[in-house]
């Protein structure tokens, strides 16, 4: 169900009719309301492909990457924005303060031996402790604020607010209640000192719930 509507799970689509109907590579011909794609992406780096600078040939993992960010034989190469299931501007713009202090010149460049050994440790976290596939090396979740923290400590500037990681993970909450309407919700700072924050349905929403699971949401 998404948000009161029955959605059914269905694999790769082969074409569209006029009529609705929908073919699929396996499986029967259906007809349907509306066809949600989850593609997902996979990385690609087309301008690097004579060099062989940057590997993606294993699904959604880049290397060699140091901290997901730097390349590790090559630190004045950054690719920005690989991390996923993230909160992107706010880790974006931390990366690229440390890429930034970095070719400044103003931080030191971690050596390459110590750039390595963290793939390697990563590698081996992620694959033997966890025992997560290939495509989750750059997958963090809540390891994202430490992270975060660890990218601002490296560049030398303030960590992110404590009600950046807040915010989201309330966004997170109602994201599972009412999937059909969160998008709609604001979110305000009213006192950055004491880290005070608020959020209401906008009052521009409409409700596109069948089963009105918005009528919980917050509003002013």
């Amino acid at each position: 169900m998404l948000g009161g509507v029955p959605v059914v799970e269905r694999g790769e689509v082969v074409s569209l009719a006029p009529d609705g109907s929908v073919s699929f590579s396996a499986g029967p011909t259906c007809k349907a309301d509306a066809v949600i794609w989850c593609t997902g992406y996979h990385y690609e780096f087309p301008f690097f492909a004579s060099s062989n600078i940057v590997d993606t040939s294993n699904y959604k993992k880049t290397t060699p990457l140091y901290l997901h960010l730097l390349h590790v034989k090559y630190p004045s190469l950054a690719v920005f924005g690989v991390p996923w299931k993230v909160a992107p501007f706010p880790q974006d713009d931390l990366q690229a303060r440390l890429v930034a202090a970095l070719w400044s010149g103003s931080v030191a460049v971690v050596p390459r031996t110590e750039r390595e050994e963290w793939c390697r440790r990563e590698c081996q976290r992620r694959e033997r402790d966890l025992r997560q596939p290939p495509r989750y090396a750059h997958m963090l979740g809540p390891e994202q604020w430490a992270y975060n923290d660890e990218l601002a400590r490296m560049s030398g500037t303030e960590p992110l607010p404590a009600y950046v990681a807040e915010m989201y993970r309330d966004t997170a909450s109602w994201k599972a209640k009412a999937p059909a309407c969160y998008r709609d919700l604001e979110y305000s700072v009213t006192d950055p000192s004491t880290g005070t924050w608020k959020v209401a349905m906008s009052p521009q929403h409409k409700c596109c719930d069948a089963a009105n699971s918005c009528a919980a949401l917050p509003r002013e």
